[in-house]
């Protein structure tokens, strides 16, 4: 009874059905609605974990990570007072969360797998599903990823284990190219990203991904803004993905380190919604301790929550409760809409207009008061579904009124702070209110027959 009050509420307060047409609204029981199968979930890992005792353990499950990752780029692992790299390994999984393994900072890797690792086999060891190859290497370091970890790979794993690497953002300062490959003409990140793709990810012949970390919250003299690349990023990365047919990761900004801390869940979920606005299906939160090398903020500073931890936990749990079904559909493109109430278009969108969805499948025609993302789905029966972001700097606090007319639809389910609210609309038309920074997953839907 409380859950469907709270779905009550949660559609008065973001609906307005039928607004423009008139007519008459569907009854909900009217309404064909499906049901997917809960049996997929969104990849959910921290960068950076302490070492994996009851207690850190406890915290970082409460979290609502399932996937640890296994990394001492800072500390050798231990499990209380075993220093067994491995037996860390199974002490994780009996906790029952997944292990990505890590080298120790990418860079040094492969010497470091072949002295640490000589003579193991990770499939001996159930909980570890996947590889973490390297973080953010320069393209002056692919031939050694590709003549080395893609062999090796491909050799012993490619059948069991993911691959897991993450790459640079498109603000590095540099990329690792060849004044030859600079001078092709061509946007410098793409060269980048499109070197990688051609020479290491399409040899990848196992379960892989794109990913990236643009952290997009920012701050100077004249207040909080947002990165004007992280779209670029986001597009560039999702587009690969797709193309390929491989997860999209995505490094979500939990830290200040230069960056404007976030001040609130919607600051996290803010950054999530957008990506996933551009397909992404895997988020890996950086960071999750900060340490003697690393001093800013971050989800846990001397071992102990901070405020970050929880934003971080009530955001995961929010996309955590609808991931099956979000999952359960493919991205198809992006459309950026400029809000009314601004006299110029968007920069970020700009950026990325020739890139962007000039129109979405089933949907006839959208407006919307402040600037929005839609990100178009399909599901496997070709059901449309939509991510819609109102976008813009959260900590500016602007609402806005997303309005939707849909080639043909009688009906909405809409997935807000992880509630599914169905509810019926007249004339194809609704319109969504949403706070700032907000995301929802709407997917129209149509009468029984």
């Amino acid at each position: 009874m409380k859950k469907k009050l709270i779905s009550l509420i949660l559609a008065t307060a973001l609906v307005v059905p039928g607004c423009a047409g008139g007519g008459k609204i569907t009854n909900v029981e009217d309404l064909d609605v499906k049901k997917y199968e809960d049996n997929k979930k969104i990849v959910m890992m921290a960068d950076l974990p302490p070492s994996p005792d009851e207690y850190n353990m406890k915290l970082y499950k409460e979290a609502g990570f399932n996937t640890y990752i296994m990394t001492e780029d800072w500390t050798p692992i231990k499990n209380g007072n075993s220093t067994d790299y491995f037996a860390a390994v199974e002490y994780v999984g009996s906790q029952g969360l997944d292990v990505f393994i890590r080298g120790y900072d990418g860079s040094s890797c492969p010497g470091y797998f072949e002295e640490k690792f000589s003579g193991k086999n990770f499939l001996d060891y159930e909980p570890i599903k996947g590889i973490y190859l390297i973080d953010e290497p320069t393209a002056n370091k692919f031939d050694d990823i590709k003549n080395v970890y893609v062999p090796w790979y491909n050799e012993n794993y490619s059948q069991d284990l993911y691959w897991h690497l993450n790459l640079l953002p498109s603000y590095s300062s540099t990329f690792g190219l060849t004044a030859e490959e600079m001078a092709s003409g061509e946007p410098v990140y793409e060269i980048y990203m499109n070197k990688y793709v051609e020479e290491i990810l399409k040899n990848v012949q196992g379960a892989k991904d794109i990913s990236l970390d643009h952290y997009p919250l920012r701050t100077g003299r004249e207040g909080n803004y947002l990165s004007n690349m992280w779209l670029y990023d986001l597009m560039i990365a999702g587009q690969i993905a797709k193309a390929q047919n491989c997860d999209f990761n995505v490094c979500i900004q939990s830290f200040d380190g230069g960056y404007r801390l976030p001040e609130s869940a919607t600051d996290i979920k803010f950054q999530m919604y957008t990506s996933m606005a551009f397909g992404a299906n895997m988020f890996e939160f950086f960071c999750y301790c900060s340490n003697t090398a690393l001093k800013f903020n971050a989800l846990l500073t001397n071992l102990q929550p901070t405020d970050l931890y929880y934003y971080v936990k009530e955001a995961i749990a929010e996309i955590a409760s609808f991931d099956h079904v979000f999952l359960s559909f493919d991205w198809q493109g992006t459309m950026a809409i400029n809000g009314k109430n601004n006299a110029t278009s968007n920069s970020a969108f700009d950026v990325i207009t020739d890139k962007t969805l000039k129109e979405a499948s089933g949907i006839k025609s959208v407006s919307a008061l402040e600037d929005c993302l839609i990100g178009s789905f399909k599901d496997a029966d070709g059901n449309d579904g939509y991510l819609i972001v109102n976008y813009g700097e959260p900590t500016e606090g602007k609402k806005n009124t997303v309005s939707l007319e849909f080639e043909k639809a009688a009906g909405v389910a809409v997935y807000r702070y992880g509630i599914e609210t169905v509810y019926g609309i007249a004339s194809n038309k609704t319109d969504l209110e949403l706070d700032a920074g907000e995301g929802v997953f709407l997917i129209p839907l149509s009468e029984k027959v």
